[in-house]
């Protein structure tokens, strides 16, 4: 009889320290709350760069390069420099060109 009481007394600690350890869901209005909260606080910050905009220009250098961290990548392989000379000007015309000359060039270094 002792062991059996043991064992369940045992089995009911370790069932006890097993929930403590289980962490619930967030519940729909705990996120939504959240939600609220970010944006409420993203309004903020730009309603302070819009009145203040010096107080933001400290912030934005690690902000760039924060964003750059995140979406680095690494280079194409396949690289094309294409140069823009005299010769190119005197067929296409001046500087600006048209779209329709940008699509032609493009079309030409994909085909």
């Amino acid at each position: 009889m002792k062991t059996t009481k043991g064992t369940a007394k045992r089995a009911a600690k370790e069932q006890r320290a097993e929930a403590s350890t289980k962490v619930a869901p967030a519940s729909p209005r705990r996120r939504r709350s959240a939600r609220g909260t970010i944006a409420i606080v993203a309004i903020a910050l730009m309603a302070v760069a819009a009145w203040r905009p010096a107080c933001t220009l400290r912030l934005e250098d690690p902000v760039a390069k924060l964003a750059a961290a995140i979406g680095e990548r690494s280079a194409a392989s396949e690289i094309a420099i294409v140069a823009i000379d005299d010769r190119s000007i005197k067929e296409v015309g001046s500087w600006p060109w048209p779209r329709a000359a940008f699509v032609n060039l493009l079309e030409g270094c994909a085909g």
